[in-house]
């Protein structure tokens, strides 16, 4: 991740938990996920959450934090969906199983002037 995403891989700070998708054995997908974002406007009108719930839930959002596919575009065509696919499918589960309570949403976001925000 450090080598090959451009912010790095910093330690996760709070809750976190991370994945990996392997092809034939390699390393094809890295990901992080963390409690939600601090301050998100438009999410938290969305919820209709008051500031003061907001920072009382915040545990019940995992933001994904870092989303990294090693592999070039069309040699495993659509793998970035299948791969968000399969982390948000087993993400409650494993929150569950990791933190002892569900995450009721996931949120992902990039950085608008660098990515297109498709996969």
């Amino acid at each position: 991740m450090n080598t090959h995403h451009y912010l790095g891989f910093p330690q996760l700070a709070g809750r976190g938990l991370r994945y990996v998708a392997t092809v034939d054995g390699q390393w094809l997908g890295l990901a992080t996920w963390q409690n939600g974002a601090v301050k998100c406007r438009s999410r938290d009108r969305w919820i209709g959450w008051q500031p003061k719930q907001q920072f009382e839930h915040l545990d019940l959002i995992a933001n994904n934090t870092r989303f990294l596919v090693r592999s070039d575009p069309g040699v495993l065509p659509n793998f970035a969906s299948y791969f968000l696919r399969q982390m948000t499918q087993r993400l409650p589960a494993d929150w569950f199983a990791t933190f002892g309570h569900q995450v009721l949403l996931a949120e992902t976001f990039c950085h608008p002037k660098a990515f297109t925000g498709t996969m």
